[in-house]
């Protein structure tokens, strides 16, 4: 019997493993971020998602403000893959007050082409504008996305034309 129970439980956690259990994340936010990491690596956004914010409903994470951030921004760039450019705008100022140290101009720029790639481009050239004016001295770090947000309006996104003149960033037509 000594034998049977251990084999028992390597059963049962090698079937939460493969069956892709949150269990298995347990109560480790280390854990849960190296897990929701690999899961945003393969573009599997909705199971990075899931494994952050497991991650971050942990009471142990409070202490550890580096996997509390690598929790946060997997969860937010999961977020913008997903084309949920609400919670995004709204994520990145609260992120930017509680990790001002992490959130840079390039955690903006990324975040926008995302968005971006994601199909929204009027949401990611408003992630672009809030981010070169949190950070003007690397307001040049978003040149190279200002040119591919003109490539897609060019394309036929006419509300991000629109937008693209609003700013100055094309003439009106």
């Amino acid at each position: 019997m000594k034998r049977a129970l251990p084999a028992l439980v390597l059963v049962l956690v090698a079937g939460g493993v493969a069956g892709g259990v949150l269990a298995s994340c347990g109560t480790d936010p280390k854990e849960c971020a190296d897990m929701a990491s690999a899961a945003l690596a393969k573009g599997d956004t909705a199971e990075a998602l899931k494994c952050a914010e497991a991650g971050l409903k942990e009471p142990s994470v409070a202490g550890d403000s580096a996997t509390s951030w690598r929790l946060e921004r997997v969860r937010i760039e999961a977020l913008a893959m997903k084309a949920d450019s609400a919670a995004v705008l709204s994520d990145i100022q609260r992120l930017g007050k509680t990790y001002p140290a992490q959130v840079t101009a390039d955690v903006y720029a990324k975040l926008s082409r995302e968005l971006m790639d994601a199909g929204k481009g009027v949401e990611s050239l408003q992630l672009v504008e809030a981010g070169k004016k949190l950070f003007p001295d690397h307001a040049t770090a978003f040149d190279e996305h200002i040119a591919a947000l003109k490539k897609k309006a060019e394309a036929g996104d006419n509300a991000l034309l629109q937008q693209l003149q609003n700013l100055g960033y094309v003439g009106g037509k």
